[in-house]
C-alpha cells in the first residue's frame, strides 16, 4: 500500500500557492519544510504528522495552514481560520463560508461539483484539477467546523 501511495503521490507535480510566505507547497514534506525554514516562517509541529502555520491565501485571506503527511509525502493540506477568528463575537459561519467560497472560486473557478447539505444543513464543494482536489464543506461535530483541503492527486 505504500509503494502505490509513493508511485501517486511521486507522480503529481501540484504546487499550492501561498501569498505570505511567498512559498509554494508541493507533495515533498522536506520541500516544504525547507520553503518554510527559508522563508523565517515559525512553523508548528502539532504532531510526528502534523505541521501548521499562519499564511496569507487566495486573495489575500488569514487563514492557518495544516501539512498531514506520512512519511516524505503530505497526504492533504487543511486550511482553517486562525483561533481567534472564531472566538471574535463578530464570527459568523455563513459568512466565513461564502468569503472562502469567493476566494477559492477567484483562484480556482467555479466547483465541479457540489452536494446538498447533509447534517449540517451546509452544502460541500469540490474542485477538480488535473492533479488536485479542493474540498470546502461545514460539518457539525463540535459545533460547527468550516473544512477546506486541498489534496494531491496522481494526474489524469
Amino acid at each position: 500500500m505504500l509503494s502505490l501511495f509513493k508511485k501517486v503521490f511521486k507522480k503529481s507535480n501540484a504546487v499550492f500557492k501561498v501569498l505570505e510566505p511567498n512559498i509554494e507547497l508541493t507533495v515533498s514534506v522536506s520541500k516544504c519544510i525547507k520553503e518554510l525554514i527559508r522563508s523565517g516562517v515559525k512553523y508548528n509541529q502539532v504532531t510526528a504528522g502534523y505541521i501548521t502555520f499562519p499564511a496569507k491565501l487566495f486573495d489575500g485571506l488569514d487563514m492557518m495552514v495544516g501539512l498531514h503527511y506520512q512519511g516524505a509525502f503530505i497526504d492533504y493540506i487543511e486550511i482553517f481560520r486562525p483561533i481567534e477568528y472564531y472566538n471574535s463575537p463578530d464570527f459568523d459561519i455563513n459568512e466565513s463560508y461564502a468569503e472562502i467560497h469567493d476566494a477559492v472560486v477567484s483562484c480556482y473557478g467555479k466547483p465541479e461539483a457540489k452536494k446538498p447539505a447533509y447534517l449540517s444543513g451546509y452544502p460541500s464543494e469540490r474542485w477538480l484539477g488535473r492533479n488536485f482536489v479542493i474540498d470546502h464543506s461545514i460539518c457539525d461535530r463540535f459545533g460547527l467546523e468550516e473544512h477546506l483541503s486541498f489534496k494531491f492527486v496522481q494526474p489524469n
